[in-house]
C-alpha cells in the first residue's frame, strides 16, 4: 500500500472482530455470517498501539460507534453505502469518467 511505501505502519481489523452470529444477535434473522463490532474495532487498534486510524468503509453508524470508542486521532476516508453494493471505492472510477466525459464535451 502506499501508506507502507512511505514506511508508516498499517494495522487493519476485520469489521467482525469478535462479532456475533447475526441470528444471536436478531432473532427473527435468517442472515448467514457474523454481525459488524466496531467497538471492538476500536479496542483492538488501541491493544496494538495504534495512535491514529483511517476509517474505510465502516457503514454509517458503525463509524460513530467506532469514533467514540477509539482514544487516538481519527480521520474518515470513505464510508460504506448501497448504492455500490457496500463497495464505495468502486464509485470512484465511474465519477471520474463521468467527470471526465462531462468536461471534455464542454468545448
Amino acid at each position: 500500500t502506499l501508506f507502507k511505501e512511505k514506511g508508516s505502519p498499517v494495522t487493519s481489523v476485520s469489521c467482525t472482530v469478535r462479532g456475533h452470529a447475526k441470528n444471536e444477535v436478531n432473532e427473527q434473522s435468517n442472515r448467514p455470517g457474523v454481525s459488524c463490532n466496531p467497538l471492538s474495532q476500536a479496542r483492538q487498534l488501541i491493544a496494538e498501539g495504534v495512535d491514529f486510524a483511517i476509517q474505510v468503509g465502516l457503514c454509517l453508524g458503525h463509524d460513530i460507534l467506532f469514533t467514540k470508542e477509539f482514544s487516538g486521532d481519527q480521520t474518515v476516508f470513505v464510508v460504506k453505502d448501497r448504492r455500490f453494493a457496500h463497495s464505495p471505492l468502486e464509485g470512484i472510477p465511474a465519477a471520474e469518467q463521468a467527470f471526465l466525459t462531462e468536461n471534455t464535451n464542454k468545448t
